[in-house]
């Protein structure tokens, strides 16, 4: 699975409507460590990534990355894999 950025995470979040502490929820983690996560992308383990980018794909958000650009798109259930 590929990690997510610092600048994925925070789009889909926003995209969500999800605060630091509902990822964090939504994820298993802690508030700390997704703010830390957020703050500075190296603190965070590949666990923790991979945690990240677990609840944001149960909430069937992804991303779409075409050269420079992020994009944040919606996954609809007879997509989802």
């Amino acid at each position: 699975m590929p990690t997510v950025t610092v600048e994925q995470a925070i789009a889909r979040r926003s995209f969500l409507e999800w605060s630091q502490h509902e990822l964090g929820a939504a994820s298993g983690l802690s508030f700390e460590t997704v703010r830390n996560y957020e703050g500075d992308e190296q603190s965070a383990t590949a666990k923790s990534i991979t945690a990240i980018r677990t609840a944001f794909h149960d909430a069937i958000v992804d991303f779409q990355k075409h050269g420079e650009r992020v994009g944040v798109t919606v996954v609809m259930p007879w997509q989802a894999v």
